[in-house]
């Protein structure tokens, strides 16, 4: 079930994107027993399909995914207690994971632009910042001293090698 939620989510049809996680708010809670019973795989999975929304900038999209990782208390503390207690290690286990081990699925780049899309939310982009600056910063500078290819995205200007050394 956890990979049939995931697969909708990868979908490119808008409008199914927005069902499935419309459906993941009511039915398939980050604090429900069906996601707990689901393996660590399963979970890691619909995690990333679920933030791979950001990417597509729609307000609909962005709007749901802070609703399933938020909870559907509208009070903002509420709403921090719940992402630090239910969605928070899973979201932190999961980019980091992307940043360090990137697919070949998708550009290395993917992780990064997702963090930074979730910052957009303070609620999110706070606790995610107190833990994973540095990590991004580290598989910044391994994805560099290995060679790969970020694009356009990810450079290192030549005049600044500095930069590397300070993340060590």
């Amino acid at each position: 079930m956890v990979r049939a939620f995931a697969a909708s989510l990868g979908d490119d049809n808008l409008l199914v994107q927005r069902g499935t996680l419309d459906l993941l708010i009511t039915s398939l809670r980050l604090e429900g027993s069906a996601l707990h019973s689901a393996s660590p795989a399963d979970r890691t999975l619909l995690v990333r399909a679920a933030t791979g929304v950001v990417l597509r900038r729609d307000l609909s999209l962005n709007r749901r995914l802070f609703a399933w990782v938020l909870g559907s208390d509208e009070h903002p503390e509420k709403q921090k207690e719940y992402f630090n207690k239910h969605a928070k290690a899973l979201l932190v286990d999961t980019l980091r994971d992307e940043m360090f081990e990137p697919s070949t699925e998708y550009a290395a780049t993917r992780p990064f632009k997702i963090y930074v899309s979730l910052l957009d939310k303070w609620e999110i982009g706070a606790p995610l910042t107190d833990v994973l600056i540095y990590d991004s910063l580290r598989a910044i500078k391994q994805a560099l001293e290995e060679g790969r290819d970020g694009g356009e995205d990810v450079s290192l200007h030549p005049l600044q090698p500095e930069i590397l050394l300070i993340l060590e």
